[in-house]
């Protein structure tokens, strides 16, 4: 089974998994959203486009509550990607997790 290589969301850029949580403009929408955004980038200016490093350096920063919300976002982002590639699911974006 052949795969895509590009984020199927803004398909311009090679996807993985920086650019499918923090990079793509569509999942930067959805943080801003969240009210997450800023919060986001300071753990990512910490690792520079390290996604397991920003991930831990939000987990030691942030409340529980805040981890728990964060971790449930990521979740959408993932499920939203999966059904997009897979059920071809052109609905409408992230911003409808």
């Amino acid at each position: 089974m052949s795969c895509r290589e590009s984020c199927p969301h803004c398909e311009t850029n090679y996807e993985n998994d920086w650019h499918v949580f923090i990079g793509c403009e569509a999942a930067k929408q959805v943080w801003q959203v969240a009210g997450l955004w800023d919060i986001i980038m300071d753990a990512a200016a910490a690792v520079s486009n390290n996604f397991a490093e920003c991930i831990f350096q939000l987990s030691c920063r942030c409340s529980k509550q805040m981890c728990q919300d964060i971790a449930m976002m990521l979740w959408c982002f993932w499920r939203r990607q999966n059904d997009k590639v897979w059920e071809g699911d052109k609905m409408c974006g992230w911003l409808c997790i």
